[in-house]
């Protein structure tokens, strides 16, 4: 204790040297799991923000904060705090872990085994198209053949018709997913510029962020596409592994340059190229699920495939020469390695003897790419623009235990309800204060529950009265691209019209009108997009 006072004193020496008008100023205090009290330097301090520790609760107290370690937590936690122009943020940036688990302990655990919490694989695959799925209606019989642990998910679970994600493009559909509110209500409604200092704010927690004090152990295996700036990536929110590539694209075999932002990150380390992408995100998502059997965690496995470039591994040419159009060729070849990487997952969690206790969840991050071979079939749209096919993705939920196969959810359902979702099978209750936009699916994907209350969905893309709007609400929907020189509305009914092809907006004024009411109520609680790129990549 002493010497952790004596180290604190220092810094606050140096910190009181310095000055709290410089631009920033970094320091980190190690701090024993037996210690209780961290001094604050404050001398000036126009106000303090603390975010809590990865593994106890922290409580900011006059100038000093008291650092309570979870039972049975053995270790160090390194505090770093940030300050600038006299503001002081608080937060817990790396951890040196050892779990003390006596085999007491291990019996009183909540675990994966035996426990009514289960663990929760999310696969979230990326730019493919609406049949490109074997579980999907109408799907491509030749994507089908090449997906049979894709469409076994399906099979064995519940397929979602009418799934939307809330966003047409990558980055800012995971930022909705990961917190479950429209990121639109924190800035985040474009791809970020490579290499951007903003993305994912601390204020907005993450689905780790909320499952890691019900007892969660949390992974991220793929791509991140949220935030550049390392204080936000994963091991500084509260996720106790990953292993990520932070840009939206990088090559699927490995580079002769290796730039931060495209290489892959283990536990904030950047690793050597090698291997094909795909499989890398496999081979560690199995890894990740063998050292946490014994508890309860949640795996998110975003993966890049089948996102461009059009990069098929050499022992799946034969794929692509089966098909006469060599880009949709190619994009069956990464389909291919992408099914082959969800089947090891699958195997894994029947190794391990978690498959009947285990949701996993398969949904597609965006519409589907078709300018790289992706197939949106029936629908409308693509990605980048709010017609069904930008925004409306495969979804498939398995939960042996729970979920009865061969089951089919038509009510309408986003990515903005994992998170809640989530938190419930852990056991955990939402918050009002969270101010989450979505809700608890899984009554829809068990049956117990037919439909969900009425609700309204929407979106936009590009800021106010300059860029895409829609709204669903019941079967009508209303749409709208303000960037063209004779912006109209347009509505459509999706139970009779899903290609949306007949326009009903002259035939039904009041529901124009009621459904534009409905959005500018819904933009009244949005900010204005912190970037603004028009980028068609990522």
């Amino acid at each position: 204790m002493k010497s952790l006072f004596k180290l604190a004193l220092t810094l606050i020496v140096l910190y009181s040297a310095i000055g709290v008008t410089a631009s920033e100023f970094f320091h980190q205090v190690l701090v024993d799991s037996r210690a209780n009290v961290i001094p604050i330097p404050a001398t000036g301090t126009k106000a303090i923000t603390l975010k809590q520790p990865r593994h106890g609760q922290a409580i900011l107290i006059g100038d000093v904060v008291r650092y309570n370690p979870n039972p049975g937590y053995v270790g160090e936690d390194r505090f770093s705090t940030r300050t600038v122009d006299g503001e002081i943020t608080i937060y817990s940036i790396d951890v040196t872990k050892h779990p003390a688990e006596t085999a007491q302990d291990k019996a009183s655990s909540p675990s994966a085994n035996g426990s009514e919490r289960p663990n929760i694989v999310l696969i979230f695959t990326d730019d493919a198209g609406y049949i490109d799925y074997g579980f999907q209606p109408g799907s491509d019989p030749k994507l089908t053949e090449l997906t049979p642990h894709i469409t076994r998910l399906g099979e064995e679970g519940a397929v979602f018709t009418n799934a939307y994600v809330s966003a047409p493009v990558c980055g800012p559909s995971r930022a909705g997913l990961l917190t479950g509110r429209y990121q639109q209500r924190f800035g985040h409604e474009m791809n970020m510029p490579i290499g951007y200092e903003g993305g994912m704010p601390d204020e907005e927690p993450m689905i780790s962020e909320r499952l890691n004090p019900l007892g969660y152990v949390s992974g991220v295996v793929g791509k991140w596409g949220v935030a550049y700036r390392y204080d936000a990536w994963p091991m500084q929110r509260m996720w106790d592994y990953s292993f990520i590539h932070l840009r939206g694209q990088r090559n699927f075999w490995p580079m002769r340059t290796e730039p931060l932002v495209s290489v892959f990150i283990e536990d904030n380390q950047p690793t050597p190229e090698s291997g094909y992408a795909t499989d890398r995100i496999g081979d560690k998502s199995v890894e990740f699920i063998r050292n946490h059997s014994d508890k309860p965690f949640f795996l998110f496995v975003p993966f890049n495939a089948p996102h461009g470039p059009l990069q098929p591994r050499p022992e799946d040419s034969d794929i692509v020469a089966q098909f006469e159009d060599e880009k949709r060729g190619k994009f069956a070849g990464l389909v291919k390695a992408l099914d082959d990487n969800v089947g090891k997952i699958l195997e894994a969690l029947d190794e391990q003897d978690l498959t009947e206790n285990t949701l996993v969840l398969f949904i597609n991050d965006n519409g589907g790419a078709e300018h790289l071979g992706a197939d949106n079939g029936i629908l409308r749209g693509a990605k980048a623009n709010l017609y069904e096919g930008g925004i409306r993705v495969a979804w498939a939920m398995r939960w042996p235990s729970r979920i009865p196969a061969g089951h089919t959810v038509d009510t309408p359902v986003t990515a903005l309800d994992l998170l809640p979702t989530f938190v419930k099978m852990a056991g955990g209750e939402p918050k009002r204060a969270w101010q989450l936009d979505g809700v608890d699916i899984l009554p829809l994907a068990t049956g117990e529950e037919a439909s969900l209350p009425e609700r309204d969905l929407f979106w936009r893309r590009g800021g106010s009265n300059k860029g895409h709007y829609a709204v669903r609400s019941g079967d009508w929907k209303l749409y709208i691209n303000k960037q063209l020189k004779n912006p109209k509305w347009e509505l459509y009914n999706l139970d009779t019209d899903i290609r949306e092809q007949n326009d009903l907006a002259e035939a039904h004024p009041e529901t124009v009108t009621r459904l534009q009411e409905k959005l500018d109520q819904w933009e009244s609680g949005l900010i204005e997009p912190l970037w603004n790129l028009k980028a068609f990549m990522d």
